[in-house]
């Protein structure tokens, strides 16, 4: 639906662009683009530090010279207590879930299931580009973060 109502905006605004679909990591792209914008706060919610890596770097690959990538996150501070974490950890491996957490994970029971976010600390963001070979050409913070980064070329 959401890439349905953004080809519908680009038409009637007379813009042409490729709309793919499937997760940055493992999406089948071709070419080079100028611009990869991810979805409001989608950044966050991408489990494992690894795993968003690998996405930017998968988004890199496929930039053009001078292309940018556009990405909103969760900001926030280190939360202070090890016992939520410690237990999220336990549970995960227990069930066999295939995930661990990481500190600053947050899971909630929300309705309708379990919703996972990561907030980012201070600096982190940064940390993850640059492991990417990207670069920041802008920052912006306030309750929430958005970033602009560049190939590191």
């Amino acid at each position: 639906a959401a890439a349905e109502l953004s080809r519908e905006i680009m038409r009637k605004a007379g813009v042409q662009a490729h709309v793919r679909i499937g997760g940055i990591e493992t999406v089948a792209l071709d070419g080079h683009f100028d611009l990869f914008i991810f979805s409001w706060y989608c950044y966050s919610y991408i489990a494992h530090r690894p795993t968003r890596v690998a996405a930017l770097r998968s988004a890199r690959a496929h930039l053009a010279p001078g292309g940018r990538i556009i990405l909103s996150y969760i900001v926030g501070e280190p939360i202070p207590k090890r016992l939520p974490i410690t237990l999220a950890a336990l549970v995960a491996r227990v069930s066999g879930a295939g995930w661990r957490p990481e500190k600053n994970d947050v899971v909630s029971f929300e309705p309708g299931g379990l919703h996972f976010e990561h907030h980012f600390a201070p600096g982190e963001i940064e940390d993850e580009a640059r492991e990417a070979g990207l670069q920041v050409a802008a920052l912006q913070l306030g309750d929430d973060g958005h970033i602009a980064l560049i190939a590191d070329d």
